[in-house]
């Protein structure tokens, strides 16, 4: 039998039978595409943490675009107060229960967090110019995980014009984000939960006593990313991992994501390592590990 055993490391720095239909896709027309699995229609919700002008319009126009293909959206406004309940902490760094708390509450297979800035910067090419930039979050209601993030950018000379084009580019997005909704419902929310669940066992009990749990030789600190540098990310990134008897990696699952490139690097770093399997009473065996990395922006000093 199995022993799983919980550690924590800090640092800086899932078919059952599937019938798909797709009644139509036209890429950037306003035209209808309907996604539906076992006749069940998919229930979007768009949020954003901070309901400016700039984040409610990009937001909206966002949700309108992908709305236009057949999916169901949820009332933004339901979809806001619902959401508010779950009193998440950092809406862009959830840990999957939180995720999976949210979707249940708000009553949507899939949720998509926006977030938009508009920064002044300038450059070796530009001596000043604005970027309006927005963060996309597209989480599975049923797992908590991140499916998909992506970051839209544009730059002009005004905030209002880089506005203007990053408002724009809703349209090709959601163009992206459909078929990323539906490879996320096929692949994680339309499968069956099957499966005993793998226990963990707490390291302050007796069961656990004995127990030496797995680390690496030698620890790698994952980077972190020119996306999360830019935009000054703070972040925590959870990750589960299962190590077998010879210190193998079997399986990373991020269990608090971050996006920004963070997960990503976080799972690249994990795999890099050398681990040394957890042992009890000089016999190796399998174990699932919990490594908890922290990112936060250090400023570059001046030389």
């Amino acid at each position: 039998m199995t022993e799983v055993f919980r550690a924590q490391m800090q640092q800086a720095g899932q078919e059952s039978s599937l019938r798909a239909a797709a009644v139509r896709c036209l890429v950037l027309a306003a035209a209808a595409t309907l996604f539906a699995v076992s006749g069940h229609t998919q229930k979007l919700a768009f949020l954003t943490p901070e309901n400016d002008p700039a984040n409610a319009e990009f937001k909206q126009r966002l949700s309108d675009a992908v709305g236009s293909s057949g999916l169901k959206i949820v009332d933004s406004d339901a979809a806001r107060i619902a959401f508010e309940t779950v009193a998440v902490e950092n809406p862009l760094n959830m840990a999957a229960r939180e995720a999976q708390q949210a979707g249940a509450v708000i009553g949507c297979d899939i949720f998509i967090i926006t977030a938009v800035t508009n920064q002044r910067r300038s450059s070796f090419q530009k001596a000043q110019y604005y970027e309006a930039a927005a963060s996309v979050f597209v989480v599975s209601s049923r797992t908590g995980r991140l499916v998909h993030w992506r970051l839209a950018d544009e730059e002009a000379a005004s905030p209002e014009e880089a506005n203007r084009l990053l408002f724009d580019s809703a349209l090709p997005i959601a163009a992206e984000l459909r078929k990323v909704i539906a490879d996320a419902y096929k692949n994680d929310v339309a499968l069956p939960s099957g499966g005993q669940a793998i226990q963990a066992l707490d390291p302050e009990s007796a069961a656990a006593a004995g127990i030496r749990s797995p680390i690496p030789y030698k620890r790698i600190k994952p980077v972190y990313t020119p996306q999360a540098y830019l935009f000054g990310v703070r972040a925590t990134v959870d990750a589960e991992v299962d190590i077998d008897g010879s210190g193998n990696i079997l399986r990373i699952d991020i269990v608090r994501w971050a996006g920004y490139g963070l997960d990503e690097s976080v799972a690249e770093a994990i795999r890099t390592m050398n681990w040394r399997p957890a042992e009890r009473g000089g016999k190796t065996l399998p174990m699932r590990v919990l490594l908890r990395y922290n990112f936060i922006k250090i400023e570059k000093e001046e030389p």
